[in-house]
């Protein structure tokens, strides 16, 4: 009855050791779901950004092309006015003079070819740094795009592991929850049991005197039963007495009531060496009675 008590006091024990380990468990999950939040912000915010990011690049590649093509434009025209020019064989502000119906239109011919040329140049300057302004752009996105995306990628790996770190917390509670409540229900067992086996030693003659009839919640269990007369304390800390049945705790629980045909009613409250499955050993006073009975296959009524 101590060795039991004192298991009992073992479990409570470890289960005072088990809340303190799902204190601190629930305090790392709280740590952790606050980062998670952050983090799953902060992916959020880069999403977005990288999504702004991308129209920007894609109006940039377009404006470029644009200014590509601008610049083909006025180099074009430039080229062909140039080539005209030649292929009259003579200069063209001469033609305009020789053409001119007065010196005043001939200043103003010679003048307008002046503007247009630099007009050109003009147009040709602007679509080259256009262009220029553009590619700077674009290449400026494309890094921005690049390094929001890794900073992306980074946040979604850190929001993985958090979540895989939170799994785990959660089934560590999981765990140690399940282990306070097995030794809850083992404590409540070894205290029954313990209750049990102090009245069977208060009252040992008591047991074994009559034959109970299976009652309701019992089982039924076949076993080789074997007499024995040893003197001495039993596994449980009892002494052994009449009633005193001794068991495989795997297969009857100690402290359990038995009811054994020929025998009378006992109670599981030893354990043997070579005692393994569905085999108990019966006490009685003497040998003579313990060799009387011998080595029998009975089926007992257990629990109830």
């Amino acid at each position: 009855m101590g060795r039991l008590r004192a298991q009992a006091e073992d479990l409570r024990r470890a289960n005072q050791s088990l809340a303190g380990q799902v204190a601190t468990a629930q305090a790392d999950l709280g740590t952790l779901d606050a980062q998670l939040s952050s983090t799953r912000a902060r992916l959020a915010r880069l999403r977005a950004r990288g999504e702004r990011l991308a129209r920007r690049h894609a109006e940039a590649r377009q404006q470029l092309r644009v200014a590509r093509d601008g610049l083909r434009i006025s180099q074009r025209r430039l080229a062909e006015r140039v080539r005209a020019l030649y292929e009259r064989g003579k200069p063209e502000p001469l033609a305009v003079i020789l053409g001119a119906q007065s010196l005043e239109d001939a200043v103003t011919g010679v003048e307008h070819l002046g503007r247009i040329a630099d007009e050109d140049k003009l147009y040709v300057r602007r679509a080259r740094k256009a262009r220029s302004t553009m590619i700077s752009v674009t290449e400026t996105l494309a890094q921005r795009e690049a390094e929001n995306e890794s900073l992306r990628a980074a946040a979604s790996e850190a929001a993985a592991t958090l979540i895989r770190a939170r799994a785990q917390r959660l089934s560590r509670i999981a765990w140690l929850a399940a282990q306070r409540d097995s030794n809850g229900a083992r404590i409540s067992s070894l205290e029954s049991t313990a209750r049990t086996l102090a009245a069977v030693a208060s009252a040992p003659a008591t047991i074994g005197s009559t034959v109970l009839a299976p009652t309701a919640g019992s089982r039924l269990l076949t076993v080789v039963a074997t007499g024995y007369a040893l003197r001495g304390r039993t596994a449980s800390g009892i002494p052994v007495g009449p009633g005193v049945v001794a068991v495989d705790p795997a297969v009857i629980p100690l402290g359990t009531r038995l009811s054994i045909p020929g025998y009378g009613q006992g109670i599981a409250a030893d354990t043997g060496g070579a005692i393994r499955g569905a085999h108990i050993d019966l006490w009685f006073s003497s040998h003579a009675d313990a060799l009387a009975w011998g080595r029998r296959t009975v089926t007992i009524s257990v629990g109830g």
